[in-house]
Order: C-alpha cells, then structure tokens, then sequence
C-alpha cells in the first residue's frame, strides 16, 4: 500500500519552517527558498491518462549560501510529491522524497545590467520513494520497489541539472520560476516497472520565492559593480539607488544655482556694459581732433575765451558742462551731446589747465539755475559759473 500522502506532508512541515524561519536570523550570506510546482514524467510509463491517477506535484523548501570568493550560490534543498504514470496495460503510483546540494552562477550580470537573474544549477541528491505498479484490468498489484518485505523506501542517488530564473521584488524577497532534471543511474524501478535501461529521470517545472537577509556578503551578490578598473566599487541596490537619488538631487541644485548666476551675471554685464559705454565715449573725444592755441600773452590769473570777440561782453552767467584736460576731448564731448550744439564754445582756463564747455550764458543768476533745471536732465554734472 502507498504511504498516506498527508503523512509525508506532515514529515515535510519541519523542513519548509526551517527554509521559512530563516527570516528571524540575522545571519549574512544565507537566503531561503520555497517553491511548488508539477513534474513531467520521464520514465518507462510516461503517459498520464488512467482515470485514478493525480496530478504530478510537489513541494520544496531549503537554505542558499552565498559563496564571495566563487560568486555563487551552495543551495541545499528538500521536496516531497507525487508521480503517477502508465502505459497501454498498467499504472503505477509513487511517492518520494528528494534531498539535493547544487550550485547556482548568475550569469545574465555579466552581460547586462539588469536586476532579473539568470542562474544555472549543477548539483547531486538523493531519491527515497516508494512505488507500486498496478495491472489497469483489475486493478492486481503486480509489483512494488521496495519490495513490501525490505525498506520502506528505496534509496537512489541522482544527478541534477536546471535553471532558475529571478525576480526582486523588494530587497530581501525575489520571486523565481525554474526547471530541473533528476536523472537517477543504476535503477530502473522508479516507476516500479523494469524496462532495458537502469536509467529513471523526472523534471520539475517550480514556481516560488527567495527571501534574502541582511546587508552583508549576500547583498553583494545583487550589487552594482564596476569592472574593467582596478578597484571595483560595490553596494547593495537599496544603497545604489540612494546613491543615485542623491546624485540627482545634487544636479536639480547645480542646474538651480546655475540659473541663479546667470541672472547675477546678466545684470552685472549690464551695469559693465553702461561702464564701457561711458568709457567709450572718452576714448572718442580723446581721438578728436587736437588745436594749439597761443596763450602767451594771457596772465596765469585770467581767463581767456576761444570766442568770437564780444561773444560773452555782457554776460555774467554761464553754464558749464564739463571741464577736461585738452581741447580735443572739450570738442569730443561736443559732438556727442544731445544738447543744441550751436550754444556751446569752449574756454580755456590757464589758472586750473583745462578746457570749459560753456552752454549759454544769462545776465543774472536765476536764468541760469531755470535752465540749469532743464539742462541737468541730459548733464547732471552741469554748473553755474560767473566770469
């Protein structure tokens, strides 16, 4: 008689709460697994069509260690389930346990970067199970592996092989779906049916989930590395992601001050350009042209006027508006201003060494300062003078 399948459920409970219970310990390098999933028969009575048969299922849990130095993964893993499978004349039904150690590379991170992880598996394990082949005619069981008088299950090394691929859905939890052969050599009763090969294989398609723990050496096996340097920088990914946030946020500020002196620097180019303006115009009155005049018979202590005789005989107010070293720039200025040209004349004051650009001139003072009024809208700098 088969073994009663909520039986080898219940022997199964205290290894899926030691995969499940690894999330209590703070333990580096280490992750749990549980997965479900159905299996493909491969063996002698491989179709699945008899009425009575189930379905091919099983459960498995275990712990993974990560290993640096190899940048892999040790996994030791344990599952239980069902197989059921016939032929054109009998049916068999077994139930197994099955222990594994295998080794896992992920090897999509060397050729891109992504977070989804590719890993192939290599490994060896142990098939226990138990088997009875029955005769689909009338149900007679014909013949059972173990035999009913030896062990109650029937010991049988295996080789295995597969992927897994993955998923994190948070840092320390990864779903994963995955495929693995069990290939058991030297045995050819798994399906309590004896052929002509002492070969028995079974595949297992699973769907499930990793939990990892910790910030240690196990969060390395998901970091960002940079290679191709002779330093190589790691960080777990909730550290890169700060590392990236962090590196935007200096940006918006970057991109922020930026903008910031560039106003400053619009508004002081424009103070400099009003400056050079100024400048300019005093460079150009410097390149006007330049008149010698004969003042060897004026006394030091006078004035002497470059006018028309009798232009200021009975003027005694006069506004001026600048007063420069040379004639040249005297006339520069002239040419320049905005003012009617044709009321300005230019005096030379022997006493202080400079030129005068005078621009009208009135009998009495309170003239003067009413067109001094008007005037200083174009010349702040103009002033009364008396001669």
């Amino acid at each position: 008689m088969a073994p009663d399948p909520l039986r080898s459920i219940i022997l199964l409970v205290p290894f899926l709460c030691l995969s499940l219970g690894v999330r209590a310990q703070k333990e580096y390098s280490f992750s749990g697994q549980a997965h479900t999933g159905f299996m493909i028969n491969q063996t002698d009575l491989s179709k699945n069509d008899f009425p009575t048969e189930k379905p091919n299922l099983f459960v498995s849990g275990g712990l993974s260690y990560y290993i640096e130095l190899m940048d892999a993964w040790v996994c030791g893993d344990v599952s239980f389930g069902n197989m059921d499978g016939n032929n054109d004349t009998a049916y068999f039904k077994n139930i197994f346990y099955s222990g594994a150690l295998t080794i896992k590379f992920d090897m999509i991170k060397w050729f891109a970067d992504t977070r989804l992880k590719l890993s192939p598996k290599v490994g060896i394990g142990l098939m226990l199970y138990t088997s009875q082949l029955y005769a689909i005619a009338d149900d007679r069981l014909i013949q059972q592996s173990p035999p009913a008088s030896g062990k109650a299950f029937s010991p049988n090394p295996n080789f295995e092989f597969g992927a897994d691929l993955s998923y994190p859905i948070t840092d320390r939890v990864d779903i994963e779906i995955g495929y693995a052969r069990k290939t058991m050599f030297g045995n050819d009763y798994f399906d309590a049916f004896l052929y002509d090969t002492p070969i028995e294989s079974v595949d297992l398609v699973s769907a499930g989930m990793v939990f990892k723990f910790g910030k240690g050496k196990a969060s390395r096996h998901n970091s960002k590395k940079i290679r191709n340097r002779e330093d190589v920088v790691e960080m777990t990914t909730e550290e890169y992601r700060a590392f990236v946030g962090r590196i935007d946020s200096l940006e918006s500020k970057l991109a922020k001050s930026k903008l910031e002196a560039e106003e400053k620097l619009k508004l002081k180019n424009q103070s400099l350009r009003e400056q050079i303006a100024s400048l300019n115009r005093i460079i150009d009155s410097l390149q006007a042209n330049v008149y010698t005049f004969d003042f060897s018979n004026v006394s030091r202590d006078t004035t002497a006027f470059d006018l028309e005789e009798g232009a200021f005989s009975e003027a005694k107010y006069h506004l001026v508006l600048c007063n420069v070293k040379s004639k040249a720039e005297a006339q520069a200025y002239i040419n320049r201003s905005t003012l009617d040209q044709s009321k300005m004349h230019i005096i030379y004051v022997p006493i202080e060494e400079r030129y005068s650009v005078l621009y009208k001139s009135f009998d009495n003072f309170l003239l003067a300062r009413k067109e001094r009024g008007i005037v200083k809208r174009v010349e702040p700098r103009a002033w009364i003078a008396r001669f």
